[in-house]
């Protein structure tokens, strides 16, 4: 994992951006912490996480999420996410934390972050096969394949 921490245009100038790339597991949470940890030092008010580079997410994933969050609110500021690759996507939306991480996530990492409501539910069925055609075309779960049958006489 790669990370790099900037700061961001904003009315206060204390809004930083931490910039992820590469994968997110339990080998390497503690140091998103450490980053998040640097960036809330001068009590920022919008601390924004750019996913658009990270490769895999998971529950270690899910878990860092929450404790940045919670290390951001502690200095009166604000967690939120401005861009994401399509895995952080489903899994945030199969978690059920859609509602709290997605809300603040907007398309292109270039575009201002904007509020935006996020789906009622999980990803659509479409959605799900877009996630499969990019992560190599077929997902290692289960498959269901219905055949009819016809009965000879």
């Amino acid at each position: 994992m790669s990370l790099a921490l900037g700061d961001l245009p904003d009315e206060g100038g204390r809004a930083r951006l931490i910039a992820v790339a590469g994968e997110i597991d339990m080998s390497n949470t503690h140091l998103l912490v450490a980053f998040v940890n640097l960036a809330t030092e001068h009590q920022p008010t919008q601390v924004m996480l750019d996913l658009s580079g990270v490769t895999f997410f998971g529950a270690d994933g899910v878990r860092v999420l929450q404790k940045a969050e919670d290390l951001v609110t502690r200095t009166g500021g604000r967690l939120t996410i401005r861009d994401m690759t399509p895995g952080v996507r489903f899994v945030l939306a199969a978690t059920g934390l859609g509602t709290r991480f997605l809300e603040a996530a907007s398309t292109p990492a270039t575009t201002p972050v904007r509020q935006s409501s996020p789906p009622a539910a999980g990803p659509s069925v479409p959605a799900a096969r877009r996630h499969r055609q990019q992560a190599g075309g077929r997902s290692r779960g289960p498959r269901l394949v219905c055949h009819r049958t016809r009965t000879l006489r």
